[in-house]
Protein backbone atom coordinates (compact mmCIF):
# COMPACT_ATOMS: atom_id res chain seq x y z
CA UNK A 1 0.00 0.00 0.00
CA UNK A 2 1.48 3.45 -1.06
CA UNK A 3 1.88 5.90 1.51
CA UNK A 4 0.50 9.54 0.75
CA UNK A 5 3.06 12.03 0.30
CA UNK A 6 1.13 14.02 2.36
CA UNK A 7 0.78 11.41 5.24
CA UNK A 8 4.28 11.27 5.48
CA UNK A 9 5.34 15.03 5.62
CA UNK A 10 2.51 15.42 8.02
CA UNK A 11 4.25 11.99 10.16
CA UNK A 12 7.46 14.09 10.16
CA UNK A 13 5.48 17.82 11.15
CA UNK A 14 4.29 15.73 14.14
CA UNK A 15 7.65 13.66 14.94
CA UNK A 16 8.87 17.48 14.90
CA UNK A 17 6.71 18.78 16.91
CA UNK A 18 6.86 15.95 19.17
CA UNK A 19 10.85 15.99 19.69
CA UNK A 20 10.65 20.28 20.13
CA UNK A 21 8.01 19.72 22.84
CA UNK A 22 10.38 16.79 24.51
CA UNK A 23 13.80 19.24 24.07
CA UNK A 24 11.15 22.07 25.74
CA UNK A 25 10.23 19.79 28.52
CA UNK A 26 13.61 18.36 29.02
CA UNK A 27 15.35 21.74 28.91
CA UNK A 28 12.31 22.90 31.49
CA UNK A 29 12.69 19.84 33.95
CA UNK A 30 16.49 19.55 34.02
CA UNK A 31 19.09 21.38 36.43
CA UNK A 32 20.62 24.55 35.49
CA UNK A 33 24.40 24.41 34.91
CA UNK A 34 24.56 28.16 35.39
CA UNK A 35 26.84 29.09 37.95
CA UNK A 36 26.00 32.35 39.88
CA UNK A 37 28.84 35.25 40.01
CA UNK A 38 30.71 34.36 43.59
CA UNK A 39 32.06 37.51 43.66
CA UNK A 40 29.13 39.01 44.29
CA UNK A 41 27.17 36.32 46.08
CA UNK A 42 30.43 36.87 48.53
CA UNK A 43 30.20 40.18 48.75
CA UNK A 44 33.76 40.64 47.16
CA UNK A 45 32.51 43.09 43.76
CA UNK A 46 31.20 46.54 43.50
CA UNK A 47 27.81 46.78 44.12
CA UNK A 48 26.79 50.56 43.22
CA UNK A 49 23.25 49.85 45.00
CA UNK A 50 24.73 49.61 48.11
CA UNK A 51 27.53 51.55 47.78
CA UNK A 52 29.91 48.67 47.94
CA UNK A 53 33.52 48.91 46.60
CA UNK A 54 35.25 46.16 45.56
CA UNK A 55 37.29 44.34 47.51
CA UNK A 56 40.90 45.15 48.21
CA UNK A 57 43.93 42.48 47.23
CA UNK A 58 44.35 42.13 50.99
CA UNK A 59 40.39 41.47 52.03
CA UNK A 60 38.93 38.50 52.43
CA UNK A 61 34.77 37.32 52.74
CA UNK A 62 33.43 36.52 55.72
CA UNK A 63 31.40 33.17 56.14
CA UNK A 64 30.29 33.16 59.73
CA UNK A 65 28.65 30.65 60.96
CA UNK A 66 25.65 30.48 58.31
CA UNK A 67 25.84 33.99 57.11
CA UNK A 68 27.50 35.53 54.51
CA UNK A 69 28.68 38.84 55.80
CA UNK A 70 29.21 42.34 53.92
CA UNK A 71 32.09 42.83 56.26
CA UNK A 72 35.64 41.60 55.15
CA UNK A 73 38.31 40.16 56.80
CA UNK A 74 42.21 41.10 56.41
CA UNK A 75 44.63 39.24 54.94
CA UNK A 76 48.38 40.56 56.06
CA UNK A 77 51.41 38.68 56.78
CA UNK A 78 49.80 35.64 55.91
CA UNK A 79 47.12 35.74 58.97
CA UNK A 80 43.82 36.68 59.12
CA UNK A 81 42.07 39.07 60.86
CA UNK A 82 38.70 39.84 61.47
CA UNK A 83 37.40 43.09 62.66
CA UNK A 84 36.47 42.76 66.73
CA UNK A 85 32.84 44.27 66.28
CA UNK A 86 32.00 41.02 63.97
CA UNK A 87 33.84 38.75 66.90
CA UNK A 88 31.70 41.04 69.54
CA UNK A 89 28.44 40.90 67.83
CA UNK A 90 28.65 37.26 66.90
CA UNK A 91 31.27 34.65 68.91
CA UNK A 92 31.68 36.67 72.56
CA UNK A 93 30.86 39.84 73.73
CA UNK A 94 33.63 40.10 75.95
CA UNK A 95 35.93 41.01 72.78
CA UNK A 96 36.42 44.79 73.55
CA UNK A 97 38.59 47.31 71.83
CA UNK A 98 39.97 50.56 73.02
CA UNK A 99 40.31 52.16 69.39
CA UNK A 100 41.46 55.36 71.88
CA UNK A 101 44.55 53.72 72.83
CA UNK A 102 44.63 51.15 70.93
CA UNK A 103 44.37 48.57 73.34
CA UNK A 104 42.10 45.24 72.72
CA UNK A 105 40.82 43.70 75.83
CA UNK A 106 39.66 39.90 76.64
CA UNK A 107 38.05 39.69 80.16
CA UNK A 108 37.64 36.32 82.02
CA UNK A 109 36.20 35.31 85.10
CA UNK A 110 39.58 35.55 86.79
CA UNK A 111 41.89 37.19 84.33
CA UNK A 112 41.76 40.02 81.76
CA UNK A 113 43.73 39.45 78.57
CA UNK A 114 45.39 42.95 76.70
CA UNK A 115 47.02 43.11 73.40
CA UNK A 116 48.55 46.89 72.10
CA UNK A 117 48.07 47.37 68.33
CA UNK A 118 50.98 46.15 66.48
CA UNK A 119 52.30 44.23 68.89
CA UNK A 120 53.34 40.52 68.34
CA UNK A 121 52.65 39.80 71.43
CA UNK A 122 49.17 39.69 74.51
CA UNK A 123 49.30 40.22 78.34
CA UNK A 124 47.87 37.37 80.68
CA UNK A 125 47.51 39.94 83.89
CA UNK A 126 50.34 42.13 82.75
CA UNK A 127 52.43 39.03 82.12
CA UNK A 128 53.56 38.94 78.55
CA UNK A 129 52.93 36.14 76.05
CA UNK A 130 54.88 36.53 72.65
CA UNK A 131 53.59 34.92 69.84
CA UNK A 132 54.64 34.93 66.04
CA UNK A 133 51.86 37.10 64.83
CA UNK A 134 50.66 40.79 65.47
CA UNK A 135 47.29 40.32 67.61
CA UNK A 136 45.31 43.10 66.71
CA UNK A 137 45.76 45.76 64.25
CA UNK A 138 43.53 49.10 63.71
CA UNK A 139 42.50 50.25 60.34
CA UNK A 140 40.93 53.91 60.44
CA UNK A 141 39.87 53.44 64.28
CA UNK A 142 38.62 49.93 64.26
CA UNK A 143 40.40 47.37 65.71
CA UNK A 144 40.95 43.81 63.57
CA UNK A 145 42.22 40.66 65.80
CA UNK A 146 43.84 38.39 63.92
CA UNK A 147 42.08 34.70 64.07
CA UNK A 148 45.28 32.66 65.63
CA UNK A 149 44.41 34.50 68.98
CA UNK A 150 40.78 34.08 68.11
CA UNK A 151 40.83 30.30 67.55
CA UNK A 152 42.78 29.93 71.02
CA UNK A 153 40.70 31.98 73.01
CA UNK A 154 37.25 31.41 71.46
CA UNK A 155 34.83 28.52 70.81
CA UNK A 156 35.49 29.11 67.07
CA UNK A 157 37.85 27.74 64.41
CA UNK A 158 38.85 29.78 60.86
CA UNK A 159 39.63 28.40 57.72
CA UNK A 160 40.80 30.31 54.46
CA UNK A 161 39.47 29.09 51.24
CA UNK A 162 39.92 30.39 47.76
CA UNK A 163 37.91 31.07 44.46
CA UNK A 164 36.40 33.26 45.71
CA UNK A 165 39.00 34.29 48.66
CA UNK A 166 36.78 33.91 52.01
CA UNK A 167 37.45 33.20 55.21
CA UNK A 168 34.60 30.24 57.41
CA UNK A 169 34.70 30.89 60.62
CA UNK A 170 32.59 28.19 62.95
CA UNK A 171 31.76 28.67 66.59
CA UNK A 172 28.59 27.32 67.34
CA UNK A 173 28.09 24.86 70.31
CA UNK A 174 25.40 23.23 71.88
CA UNK A 175 22.64 21.47 69.52
CA UNK A 176 23.66 21.52 66.25
CA UNK A 177 21.52 20.00 63.03
CA UNK A 178 23.48 18.17 60.30
CA UNK A 179 22.89 16.25 57.26
CA UNK A 180 24.72 14.27 54.91
CA UNK A 181 25.71 13.75 51.34
CA UNK A 182 24.19 10.91 49.35
CA UNK A 183 25.66 11.90 46.60
CA UNK A 184 27.19 14.63 44.57
CA UNK A 185 25.40 17.57 44.19
CA UNK A 186 25.01 21.08 44.08
CA UNK A 187 24.17 23.94 47.21
CA UNK A 188 22.55 26.69 45.07
CA UNK A 189 21.26 30.30 45.13
CA UNK A 190 17.84 29.45 46.16
CA UNK A 191 15.75 26.17 46.37
CA UNK A 192 14.72 25.36 42.53
CA UNK A 193 16.56 23.44 39.90
CA UNK A 194 17.16 26.42 37.52
CA UNK A 195 18.07 28.43 40.38
CA UNK A 196 22.38 29.19 40.00
CA UNK A 197 24.80 26.98 41.62
CA UNK A 198 27.27 28.03 44.40
CA UNK A 199 29.13 25.14 44.65
CA UNK A 200 29.46 21.44 44.32
CA UNK A 201 29.55 19.11 47.42
CA UNK A 202 30.70 15.62 47.34
CA UNK A 203 29.44 12.43 48.87
CA UNK A 204 29.40 12.06 52.60
CA UNK A 205 29.90 15.77 53.03
CA UNK A 206 28.52 16.74 56.25
CA UNK A 207 26.57 20.21 56.20
CA UNK A 208 24.95 22.32 58.22
CA UNK A 209 21.11 22.68 58.17
CA UNK A 210 19.99 26.50 58.28
CA UNK A 211 16.42 25.43 57.86
CA UNK A 212 13.95 23.31 55.43
CA UNK A 213 11.83 24.86 52.86
CA UNK A 214 9.67 21.93 50.70
CA UNK A 215 11.81 19.48 49.23
CA UNK A 216 14.94 21.62 49.49
CA UNK A 217 17.15 22.52 52.52
CA UNK A 218 18.87 25.38 53.24
CA UNK A 219 22.83 24.39 54.19
CA UNK A 220 26.05 25.90 54.77
CA UNK A 221 28.82 23.58 53.61
CA UNK A 222 32.27 23.13 55.89
CA UNK A 223 34.12 25.17 53.10
CA UNK A 224 31.15 27.94 53.28
CA UNK A 225 29.14 27.44 50.23
CA UNK A 226 25.51 28.94 51.32
CA UNK A 227 22.87 28.02 49.67
CA UNK A 228 20.23 24.76 48.94
CA UNK A 229 20.02 21.36 48.35
CA UNK A 230 17.70 18.68 47.32
CA UNK A 231 16.44 17.16 50.62
CA UNK A 232 16.31 13.87 48.16
CA UNK A 233 20.45 14.53 47.73
CA UNK A 234 20.80 14.23 51.43
CA UNK A 235 20.20 11.92 54.70
CA UNK A 236 17.76 12.68 57.27
CA UNK A 237 18.19 15.72 58.71
CA UNK A 238 20.10 14.84 62.36
CA UNK A 239 21.60 16.70 65.56
CA UNK A 240 24.75 16.44 67.26
CA UNK A 241 25.71 18.53 70.61
CA UNK A 242 29.10 20.59 69.93
CA UNK A 243 31.46 21.18 72.36
CA UNK A 244 33.77 24.24 72.58
CA UNK A 245 37.57 23.26 72.82
CA UNK A 246 37.76 26.75 74.38
CA UNK A 247 37.45 25.86 78.25
CA UNK A 248 36.77 29.05 79.70
CA UNK A 249 36.91 29.83 83.23
CA UNK A 250 34.06 29.62 85.79
CA UNK A 251 32.39 32.47 87.03
CA UNK A 252 31.44 32.35 90.38
CA UNK A 253 29.68 34.96 92.31
CA UNK A 254 29.45 35.33 96.21
CA UNK A 255 26.25 35.11 97.83
CA UNK A 256 25.35 37.27 101.18
CA UNK A 257 23.32 33.80 102.44
CA UNK A 258 20.01 35.82 103.18
CA UNK A 259 17.83 38.28 101.33
CA UNK A 260 19.78 41.42 100.63
CA UNK A 261 18.19 44.57 102.87
CA UNK A 262 20.57 47.56 101.68
CA UNK A 263 20.45 50.98 102.38
CA UNK A 264 22.30 54.01 100.39
CA UNK A 265 23.42 56.43 102.35
CA UNK A 266 24.51 59.68 100.71
CA UNK A 267 27.12 60.94 102.23
CA UNK A 268 28.80 64.20 100.33
CA UNK A 269 31.41 65.12 102.87
CA UNK A 270 33.59 63.65 104.91
CA UNK A 271 31.37 64.73 107.84
CA UNK A 272 28.62 63.08 106.36
CA UNK A 273 30.35 59.87 107.94
CA UNK A 274 29.53 60.83 111.53
CA UNK A 275 25.80 60.32 110.66
CA UNK A 276 26.53 56.26 110.73
CA UNK A 277 25.20 56.55 113.72
CA UNK A 278 21.87 57.90 113.23
CA UNK A 279 21.09 55.83 110.23
CA UNK A 280 21.68 52.39 111.82
CA UNK A 281 20.16 53.15 114.51
CA UNK A 282 17.08 53.55 112.49
CA UNK A 283 17.60 51.19 109.93
CA UNK A 284 17.40 47.92 112.82
CA UNK A 285 16.60 45.48 109.79
CA UNK A 286 19.49 46.90 107.61
CA UNK A 287 21.87 44.00 106.55
CA UNK A 288 23.74 45.84 104.33
CA UNK A 289 25.30 49.45 104.26
CA UNK A 290 25.64 51.33 100.88
CA UNK A 291 27.67 54.67 101.28
CA UNK A 292 28.37 56.98 98.34
CA UNK A 293 32.26 57.22 99.28
CA UNK A 294 33.66 57.35 95.69
CA UNK A 295 32.91 59.89 93.12
CA UNK A 296 34.11 60.56 89.44
CA UNK A 297 35.19 64.38 88.98
CA UNK A 298 36.61 64.85 85.97
CA UNK A 299 37.02 63.08 82.53
CA UNK A 300 40.74 61.89 83.63
CA UNK A 301 38.87 59.61 86.13
CA UNK A 302 39.90 62.08 89.19
CA UNK A 303 38.08 60.22 92.31
CA UNK A 304 36.86 62.39 95.39
CA UNK A 305 37.46 59.71 98.43
CA UNK A 306 35.16 60.20 101.48
CA UNK A 307 35.68 56.50 102.80
CA UNK A 308 36.07 56.01 106.33
CA UNK A 309 37.20 52.97 108.42
CA UNK A 310 35.76 54.13 111.46
CA UNK A 311 32.15 53.63 109.94
CA UNK A 312 33.07 50.31 108.41
CA UNK A 313 34.31 48.80 112.43
CA UNK A 314 31.06 50.63 113.48
CA UNK A 315 29.02 48.58 110.62
CA UNK A 316 30.71 45.84 111.38
CA UNK A 317 30.05 45.97 115.31
CA UNK A 318 26.52 46.47 114.44
CA UNK A 319 26.58 43.45 112.38
CA UNK A 320 26.04 44.67 109.06
CA UNK A 321 28.20 44.70 105.77
CA UNK A 322 29.12 47.68 103.97
CA UNK A 323 29.06 47.67 100.12
CA UNK A 324 31.24 51.26 99.22
CA UNK A 325 29.58 52.88 96.45
CA UNK A 326 31.56 54.39 93.25
CA UNK A 327 28.96 57.09 91.63
CA UNK A 328 29.17 59.78 88.79
CA UNK A 329 26.85 62.67 90.24
CA UNK A 330 29.69 65.11 89.65
CA UNK A 331 29.75 64.44 85.67
CA UNK A 332 27.79 64.02 82.82
CA UNK A 333 27.33 61.85 80.46
CA UNK A 334 29.99 63.01 78.01
CA UNK A 335 32.73 62.96 80.39
CA UNK A 336 31.60 59.56 81.51
CA UNK A 337 32.55 58.53 77.84
CA UNK A 338 35.60 59.78 77.98
CA UNK A 339 36.42 58.00 81.59
CA UNK A 340 34.79 54.62 80.29
CA UNK A 341 35.90 54.39 76.76
CA UNK A 342 40.05 54.29 77.79
CA UNK A 343 41.94 51.67 79.24
CA UNK A 344 44.25 53.35 81.27
CA UNK A 345 41.81 55.41 83.30
CA UNK A 346 39.39 52.28 83.92
CA UNK A 347 42.42 50.50 84.78
CA UNK A 348 43.03 53.37 87.53
CA UNK A 349 40.18 53.57 88.67
CA UNK A 350 39.67 50.07 89.43
CA UNK A 351 43.48 50.25 91.37
CA UNK A 352 42.39 53.20 93.28
CA UNK A 353 38.85 51.63 94.47
CA UNK A 354 39.82 48.39 95.31
CA UNK A 355 42.72 49.01 97.09
CA UNK A 356 40.78 51.71 98.90
CA UNK A 357 37.89 49.35 100.11
CA UNK A 358 40.69 46.58 101.05
CA UNK A 359 42.54 48.79 103.65
CA UNK A 360 39.48 50.11 105.28
CA UNK A 361 38.07 46.30 105.79
CA UNK A 362 34.97 46.85 103.54
CA UNK A 363 33.19 44.02 102.15
CA UNK A 364 32.59 44.96 98.79
CA UNK A 365 31.98 47.78 95.94
CA UNK A 366 28.75 49.05 94.44
CA UNK A 367 28.87 50.70 90.64
CA UNK A 368 25.94 53.50 90.79
CA UNK A 369 26.50 55.14 87.16
CA UNK A 370 23.75 56.73 86.20
CA UNK A 371 25.05 59.14 83.51
CA UNK A 372 25.74 55.93 80.91
CA UNK A 373 24.26 56.65 77.00
CA UNK A 374 24.99 54.58 74.33
CA UNK A 375 28.87 55.98 73.17
CA UNK A 376 29.78 54.70 76.30
CA UNK A 377 27.50 51.72 77.13
CA UNK A 378 30.52 49.34 76.13
CA UNK A 379 33.20 50.86 78.19
CA UNK A 380 30.81 50.60 80.90
CA UNK A 381 29.66 47.30 80.53
CA UNK A 382 34.35 46.23 80.32
CA UNK A 383 34.87 48.57 83.42
CA UNK A 384 32.14 46.22 85.30
CA UNK A 385 34.10 43.23 83.80
CA UNK A 386 37.48 44.56 84.68
CA UNK A 387 36.31 45.46 88.06
CA UNK A 388 34.51 42.24 88.59
CA UNK A 389 38.01 40.20 88.01
CA UNK A 390 39.45 41.99 90.51
CA UNK A 391 36.61 41.59 93.14
CA UNK A 392 36.50 38.04 92.67
CA UNK A 393 39.79 37.68 92.72
CA UNK A 394 39.82 39.79 96.02
CA UNK A 395 36.70 38.22 97.97
CA UNK A 396 34.53 41.27 97.74
CA UNK A 397 30.80 41.44 96.61
CA UNK A 398 30.31 43.33 93.78
CA UNK A 399 26.99 44.76 93.04
CA UNK A 400 25.71 47.52 90.17
CA UNK A 401 22.71 49.68 89.72
CA UNK A 402 20.84 49.97 86.61
CA UNK A 403 17.50 51.80 85.48
CA UNK A 404 14.80 49.42 84.45
CA UNK A 405 16.11 47.37 81.45
CA UNK A 406 13.82 48.67 78.41
CA UNK A 407 15.23 48.55 75.04
CA UNK A 408 16.06 52.58 75.42
CA UNK A 409 18.57 51.19 78.08
CA UNK A 410 20.48 48.64 76.69
CA UNK A 411 23.51 50.57 77.06
CA UNK A 412 23.50 49.51 80.61
CA UNK A 413 23.79 45.47 79.21
CA UNK A 414 21.78 44.45 82.11
CA UNK A 415 22.55 40.54 81.27
CA UNK A 416 26.06 40.88 80.99
CA UNK A 417 26.00 42.88 84.34
CA UNK A 418 24.14 39.47 85.93
CA UNK A 419 26.98 37.52 84.52
CA UNK A 420 29.91 38.76 86.27
CA UNK A 421 28.01 40.99 89.18
CA UNK A 422 27.33 39.13 92.38
CA UNK A 423 24.02 41.18 92.34
CA UNK A 424 22.42 43.75 90.48
CA UNK A 425 20.14 46.62 92.07
CA UNK A 426 17.29 47.22 89.58
CA UNK A 427 16.07 50.59 90.40
CA UNK A 428 12.57 50.57 89.96
CA UNK A 429 11.47 54.06 90.54
CA UNK A 430 11.47 57.08 88.44
CA UNK A 431 8.64 56.21 86.71
CA UNK A 432 6.82 59.08 84.83
CA UNK A 433 9.92 60.67 84.75
CA UNK A 434 10.64 62.57 81.71
CA UNK A 435 6.92 62.12 80.37
CA UNK A 436 5.80 65.40 81.07
CA UNK A 437 2.89 64.25 82.54
CA UNK A 438 2.62 63.89 86.92
CA UNK A 439 2.16 60.51 87.73
CA UNK A 440 3.65 58.00 90.89
CA UNK A 441 7.02 57.02 91.32
CA UNK A 442 7.14 53.83 92.03
CA UNK A 443 3.70 51.74 91.86
CA UNK A 444 3.07 48.23 91.97
CA UNK A 445 1.96 47.94 88.31
CA UNK A 446 5.35 49.69 87.45
CA UNK A 447 7.30 47.31 90.10
CA UNK A 448 5.59 43.76 88.52
CA UNK A 449 6.47 45.46 84.79
CA UNK A 450 9.85 46.01 86.08
CA UNK A 451 10.42 43.25 87.57
CA UNK A 452 9.36 40.61 85.39
CA UNK A 453 11.26 42.53 82.89
CA UNK A 454 14.11 42.21 84.99
CA UNK A 455 13.98 38.67 85.40
CA UNK A 456 14.35 38.16 81.84
CA UNK A 457 18.18 39.34 82.15
CA UNK A 458 19.30 39.00 85.60
CA UNK A 459 18.46 35.59 87.88
CA UNK A 460 15.94 35.26 90.43
CA UNK A 461 18.72 35.19 93.26
CA UNK A 462 20.65 38.06 91.92
CA UNK A 463 17.96 40.49 91.45
CA UNK A 464 17.92 42.97 94.23
CA UNK A 465 14.64 45.64 93.85
CA UNK A 466 15.64 49.37 94.40
CA UNK A 467 12.73 50.86 95.96
CA UNK A 468 12.67 54.61 97.27
CA UNK A 469 12.13 56.04 100.67
CA UNK A 470 10.75 59.72 99.05
CA UNK A 471 7.52 60.93 97.62
CA UNK A 472 7.80 62.87 94.65
CA UNK A 473 4.82 66.27 94.86
CA UNK A 474 4.13 67.47 91.28
CA UNK A 475 3.34 70.95 90.83
CA UNK A 476 0.80 72.70 88.09
CA UNK A 477 1.40 77.00 88.14
CA UNK A 478 -1.53 78.91 86.33
CA UNK A 479 0.18 78.56 83.16
CA UNK A 480 -0.33 74.76 83.01
CA UNK A 481 3.93 74.56 83.51
CA UNK A 482 4.51 71.05 85.50
CA UNK A 483 7.38 70.94 87.36
CA UNK A 484 8.30 68.31 90.38
CA UNK A 485 9.95 68.09 93.72
CA UNK A 486 11.50 65.00 95.39
CA UNK A 487 10.34 64.82 99.38
CA UNK A 488 11.40 62.45 102.24
CA UNK A 489 8.95 60.88 104.17
CA UNK A 490 8.41 62.75 107.11
CA UNK A 491 8.14 66.03 105.41
CA UNK A 492 5.79 64.42 103.38
CA UNK A 493 3.14 63.55 105.87
CA UNK A 494 3.56 67.32 107.77
CA UNK A 495 2.45 67.83 104.36
CA UNK A 496 -0.64 65.93 104.34
CA UNK A 497 -1.73 66.68 107.38
CA UNK A 498 -3.98 69.30 106.67
CA UNK A 499 -5.03 68.40 102.90
CA UNK A 500 -7.34 65.31 101.79
CA UNK A 501 -5.74 61.70 100.77
CA UNK A 502 -6.62 58.52 99.74
CA UNK A 503 -5.16 54.96 99.76
CA UNK A 504 -4.86 53.63 96.03
CA UNK A 505 -5.45 49.64 96.24
CA UNK A 506 -4.04 49.71 92.83
CA UNK A 507 -1.23 51.46 93.18
CA UNK A 508 0.29 50.74 96.77
CA UNK A 509 0.10 54.50 97.22
CA UNK A 510 -1.62 57.19 98.81
CA UNK A 511 -2.76 59.99 96.77
CA UNK A 512 -3.28 63.58 97.46
CA UNK A 513 -4.52 66.63 95.71
CA UNK A 514 -4.42 70.03 97.25
CA UNK A 515 -3.07 73.78 96.10
CA UNK A 516 -0.37 75.14 97.70
CA UNK A 517 0.13 78.63 99.22
CA UNK A 518 1.40 79.50 96.24
CA UNK A 519 -1.81 78.51 93.85
CA UNK A 520 -0.41 75.89 92.25
CA UNK A 521 -2.22 72.60 92.03
CA UNK A 522 -0.20 70.05 93.93
CA UNK A 523 -0.31 66.18 93.10
CA UNK A 524 1.37 63.48 94.69
CA UNK A 525 1.48 59.99 95.48
CA UNK A 526 3.28 59.44 99.10
CA UNK A 527 5.17 56.71 100.13
CA UNK A 528 4.98 55.61 103.74
CA UNK A 529 5.38 52.64 105.95
CA UNK A 530 2.13 51.00 104.58
CA UNK A 531 3.42 51.84 100.53
CA UNK A 532 6.65 49.51 101.38
CA UNK A 533 4.64 47.00 102.77
CA UNK A 534 2.61 46.65 99.53
CA UNK A 535 5.75 46.39 97.33
CA UNK A 536 7.52 44.07 99.26
CA UNK A 537 4.46 41.89 99.48
CA UNK A 538 4.11 42.02 96.04
CA UNK A 539 8.18 41.14 95.01
CA UNK A 540 7.90 38.37 97.63
CA UNK A 541 6.17 36.40 95.26
CA UNK A 542 9.05 36.81 92.89
CA UNK A 543 11.30 35.39 95.24
CA UNK A 544 14.17 37.60 94.29
CA UNK A 545 17.57 38.65 96.02
CA UNK A 546 16.15 41.43 97.87
CA UNK A 547 15.83 44.77 98.25
CA UNK A 548 17.84 48.48 98.18
CA UNK A 549 16.29 52.14 99.76
CA UNK A 550 17.39 55.31 98.53
CA UNK A 551 18.38 56.67 101.00
CA UNK A 552 18.85 56.14 104.15
CA UNK A 553 17.27 59.26 106.58
CA UNK A 554 14.86 59.53 104.23
CA UNK A 555 12.28 57.38 106.28
CA UNK A 556 10.81 56.53 109.30
CA UNK A 557 12.07 53.76 111.83
CA UNK A 558 8.74 51.75 111.04
CA UNK A 559 9.77 51.18 107.37
CA UNK A 560 12.33 49.03 108.95
CA UNK A 561 9.50 46.82 111.10
CA UNK A 562 8.22 46.35 107.94
CA UNK A 563 11.54 45.66 106.19
CA UNK A 564 12.34 43.02 108.85
CA UNK A 565 9.05 40.61 107.84
CA UNK A 566 10.79 40.39 104.61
Amino acid sequence: MRISPALIILAAIVILILVVILVIVGKRNSPSKERTDLSFYYNLSMDPGTNRAAAAGNEAAIVMGDAILNTRALIEDDHIYIPQTIIKNNIDSRYYYDNIEGVFVLTGAKRIIRAYKDDSAYYIDNEKVPVDYVVVKDRNGTGFIATDFLDQFSSATSVLYQDPIRVVVRYDTGEVSYCDVKSETQVRVSGGIKSPIVGTVSKGNKLQVISEEDKWIQVVSEEGWKGYVQASACSDIYTENVTSHYIEDEYTNKTLGETVRLGWHGVYTTGGNDYITDVLDVAGSLNVYAPTWYDIMDEDGTLRNLSSSESVDYAHSEGVQVWAVLSDPEVDSSIMEQVLNRTSIREEIINEVVEDVKAIGADGINVDFENILSASGDGYIEFIRELSVRCRNEGLFLSSDSYAPYEYNNCYHAADQAMVCDYVMIMMYDDYVGSGTAGPNSSLPFIKEVTELSLTKVGRSRLVAGLPFYSRFWYTDENGSLSREEVDMATTWERLEYVSYEWKDDLGLDYGYYYDDSGRAVEVWAESSDSIRAKLSMLKEYNIGGYAFWRLGQETASNWEVIGQY
